[in-house]
């Protein structure tokens, strides 16, 4: 996606599951050049099978940035 500004922006475009009726989330994965066509391509190839797994890629997101937030926290607060 490239934005008026100018940004170039890797965007992962799906349906959510499990959602009725259908929702379109579109999920970003990075700006570019900071993340190289190769990289975003892994990303997208993660991002597929955890849809082949029934898992919303944006929760699964989520999920991950909080768990990785407590470890920091028990780790600063020992």
């Amino acid at each position: 996606m490239i934005k008026p500004s100018g940004a170039k922006l890797w965007r992962f475009n799906y349906y959510q599951p499990f959602s009725s009726p259908r929702k379109r989330v579109l999920l970003g994965v990075g700006k570019y050049p900071d993340i190289s066509l190769s990289q975003a391509r892994k990303v997208r190839g993660e991002f597929l099978s955890l849809l082949a797994q029934n898992i919303d890629p944006q929760q699964y997101r989520q999920q991950q940035s909080a768990e990785e937030q407590e470890r920091l926290l028990f780790w600063v607060n020992g």
